[in-house]
């Protein structure tokens, strides 16, 4: 059935109270059983570090403590990413991938062992050390064979289900059905967790079966904070934290990914590399041409020069032996005059045994004396 309605009932988990009166914005940024919607684009004007324009996705699932997605899980070790039982000799168990309005489904049901474990259920480790005062949210689908009341769901030690930080009791009916709740860890941190749905009492009989579907644990702290989970932004990038670049500062754009394509434009400095530029990084920008006519190489006046087998500490070049005196001959290939009262920028390394004078010269005009002794 559908209805429409002129307002929404929500859960105030963190935060201030609103006052009486005052306009409340309501943005979703995740979705935590449907992978299609657990995306958003979010722009702000008003938020700290604003303005920007993020893209978010996988946040419910990329910092998720309990995922699972396929069978075969032990129940006293912790998996995030598999279903596990306790009770399994009682139990057979199936897995489906969807079915319907659920994904991720995991099936168990009693059979013909005969028998009365202490046990039956559900039960998910979760590998992550806990403490106070972090927030956990649980969030399922379940159904049943039959309708069954007075099931108890809890999260508390992995060695012992009654000392529980918190727990809840439910009813399950035939037809999917949406679960939610919020446990808050109050018990000593250095004991891990276990998620519990016992259906001792509830799967008495042979044939008698319990489905739970896109079980979902999240901190809820991941959830309040989603620039961790932002792919792209736009705008201020103050705030994000990237792996190899570090914290991002002033305007411009974050990509994981991007592809370019026709005409590409860009000026300034490219890096393929981390933030420091360690592996290779280019000048890209307007380039004069033709100002040396070969830039890695050298022309020779008045002098004869001998080839030396050493490597230039630039990684590019040649290296000679010169005379007592020697003129270097770096010259533009089209001098206009227009070009005179410019700044220029030429690189040479020398390596001297005595105290050597170098007078740089552009046509007639004496530019510098440089002192070099190595």
């Amino acid at each position: 059935d559908e209805k429409e309605s002129s307002y929404i009932i929500g859960a105030l988990i963190e935060g201030d109270e609103p006052q009486s009166g005052e306009l409340l914005d309501f943005v979703r940024v995740t979705n935590l059983h449907d992978n299609d919607r657990s995306g958003a684009l979010y722009l702000t004007a008003s938020d700290s570090e604003a303005p920007y324009l993020d893209v978010i996705d996988g946040l419910a699932y990329n910092h998720s403590l309990c995922y699972p997605y396929i069978p075969g899980g032990n129940p006293d070790n912790a998996d995030k990413n598999k279903y596990s039982c306790s009770g399994s000799p009682f139990l057979d168990t199936a897995y489906k991938q969807s079915e319907q309005d659920a994904g991720r489904i995991y099936r168990i049901t009693r059979n013909e062992m005969v028998g009365q474990p202490d046990f039956l259920g559900i039960k998910q480790t979760i590998e992550k050390q806990l403490s106070h005062p972090q927030r956990l949210i649980v969030s399922f689908k379940a159904r049943a064979s039959k309708a069954m009341t007075g099931v108890n769901v809890s999260l508390g030690f992995k060695e012992d289900a009654g000392q529980a930080d918190g727990e809840q009791t439910i009813g399950i009916d035939t037809g999917w059905q949406y679960r939610l709740f919020m446990v808050t860890i109050d018990l000593p941190s250095h004991y891990q967790r276990s998620l519990y749905i016992d259906l001792t009492r509830q799967l008495e009989a042979t044939g008698d079966w319990f489905e739970i579907a896109d079980l979902n644990i999240v901190l809820q702290s991941y959830i309040s904070t989603f620039a961790n989970a932002a792919k792209v932004r736009i705008g201020k990038v103050k705030g994000i934290a990237d792996p190899v670049f570090g914290v991002l500062d002033g305007y411009g754009a974050y990509f994981r990914n991007m592809y370019a394509t026709q005409n590409v434009n860009i000026a300034g400095t490219l890096t393929a590399g981390d933030e420091n530029g360690f592996s290779s990084t280019f000048y890209v920008g307007k380039i004069h041409k033709n100002v040396i006519r070969n830039s890695i190489d050298c022309e020779f006046t008045d002098s004869p020069v001998t080839p030396l087998e050493e490597h230039s500490p630039v990684g590019i070049g040649k290296c000679w032996i010169t005379g007592n005196t020697t003129k270097l001959k770096v010259q533009s290939a089209g001098w206009r005059e227009s070009h005179r009262n410019k700044k220029y920028c030429f690189s040479i390394w020398i390596k001297a045994g005595i105290a050597t004078n170098i007078a740089v010269y552009q046509d007639e005009y004496h530019l510098q004396d440089i002192q070099a002794d190595s």
